[in-house]
This record gives C-alpha cells, structure tokens and sequence, in this order.
C-alpha cells in the first residue's frame, strides 16, 4: 500500500473543502458585483515606512515591503468563496487560473487582470476579476502600491440530476 505524504493529504483536504463549498454556487456569471452582495472594503490607513532610526546601518534607503504571501493567503481564505457567484449553477468546472492584482497601500485592490485564464469562458474570467475587486487586503507600506500574481485553483462539482 503506498503511502501518503503529508502536502498531498493537505492538497486533498483543500480539494475536498473547495468542492464542498463551492458546490452551492447558484448565480450565473456576469450579475454585476453589488447584486451580489459585495461591499468595497474602507480603505485602511497606509503603513508608514521604516523610521530613519530603525534603518539597517542607517543607509537613509529604506524599500517598502508591500503583503507577505501570509498576509495574502489569510485575506484571500475567506474572500475565495465569493467567487462561486461567477459560475453558472449547475455547471461542474475545474480550471486553474492565474492573475494579476494590484493594491494600493490602502488595502484596496485597484486592479486585476488575467495572466492565464486556464480555458474558461471569457464572461466567467471577467466575472472572476471584477469579484476580485472587492477582495478585503491588508494595510501596507508601498505608497505607489503593491502588485503579485495570485494562482486560483477553481473546482466546482455539478450538483447530480434530480429524478
């Protein structure tokens, strides 16, 4: 019997929470974001940047950090089940997608854009971007912004016919 590695027991786990939870997607793709219940979130107070005392071997440079992949992946946990919202109920999907995203020091997500769009219908992936929008992120430090590609993994499993 082979054994199971502890990544592909977690993989399966997020497979299994992603298909359960995203099974109860009921809306077709396109309503518009506020139909959906999406609220833009308040922008936050920016960080402010290193204080010229806390400078490593005071340079006088200090480079803004920006989100952590942690700081990203906690905010996006809770938000990714929006997205359900872009798939036509009914419909069993499965694609992986990447885009592109932009934050402004705010929190706020200024702009999304599709790096790849895995072989989905156009009107799911502009449905995908606009939901993205409303994404809730963490204060930062980059004034001029904060930018990275974030990879979604969508599994939607097509409820069985009714009899």
């Amino acid at each position: 019997m082979p054994r199971t590695t502890a990544p592909a027991v977690l993989v399966s786990l997020w497979l299994a929470t992603w298909g359960v939870a995203l099974l109860a997607a009921t809306r077709a793709y396109g309503a518009p974001p506020d139909d959906a219940g999406l609220v833009m979130p308040p922008p936050r107070a920016c960080i402010d940047g290193a204080a010229w005392a806390e400078l490593a071997g005071d340079t006088g440079f200090y480079a803004p950090e920006g989100l952590s992949q942690e700081e990203i992946a906690s905010a996006m946990q809770d938000f990714l089940p929006s997205l359900a919202r872009c798939v036509p109920a009914g419909r069993a999907l499965s694609a992986q997608l990447t885009v592109h995203m932009e934050v402004a020091c705010t929190g706020r997500v200024r702009r999304v854009s599709t790096v790849e769009d895995g072989g989905l219908p156009s009107p799911i992936v502009a449905c995908l971007q606009d939901t993205l929008r409303y994404a809730p992120l963490p204060a930062h430090d980059a004034a001029e912004g904060f930018d990275f590609d974030y990879r979604l993994r969508l599994m939607f499993i097509a409820p069985p016919a009714r009899r």
